[in-house]
């Protein structure tokens, strides 16, 4: 997948167990963030993730997606405190480099209202979420 397709619709799962997937958001803009809990800098974004989840709410959805194992993700989501859309990839990082072409964690996706892939940004440092949103939303 590149910038300007079409999301693909991959399964993951919520914390009840339940199969979830980016489309489901159409209408809204989505950032997926790919992370995991030994990922330093995955870590260091949840400070601005947890912002952009309320500053943008009405526009964007939020969906973290943990690479890690279902109890691994389930520990680090309580002990960060992630409190919006928050799933596991059952395949671990394997489905985020392989489908997304990116290199490793964190990787974040910007789709837009009707299920494009806006913009793949690999890595984080400060502000470069809310410099991506800025530019798109």
């Amino acid at each position: 997948v590149r910038e300007g397709d079409t999301v693909p619709e991959y399964f993951y799962r919520d914390a009840s167990g339940g199969r979830r997937r980016l489309s489901e958001m159409s209408g809204k803009w989505v950032l997926a963030d790919f992370w995991s809990r030994g990922c330093a800098p995955c870590i260091q974004s949840i400070p601005e993730l947890t912002r952009i989840a309320g500053k943008y709410s009405e526009k964007l959805e939020v969906v973290s997606i943990s690479v890690d194992t279902e109890a691994v993700w389930k520990e680090a989501s309580k002990e960060h405190g992630i409190t919006w859309n928050n799933w596991n990839d059952p395949l671990g990082e394997s489905v985020c480099l392989r489908t997304y072409g990116t290199r490793g964690i964190p990787t974040f996706v910007l789709i837009n209202p009707e299920g494009t892939v806006c913009k793949i940004q690999e890595g984080y440092g400060e502000s470069v979420l809310d410099n991506l949103l800025r530019e798109y939303i």
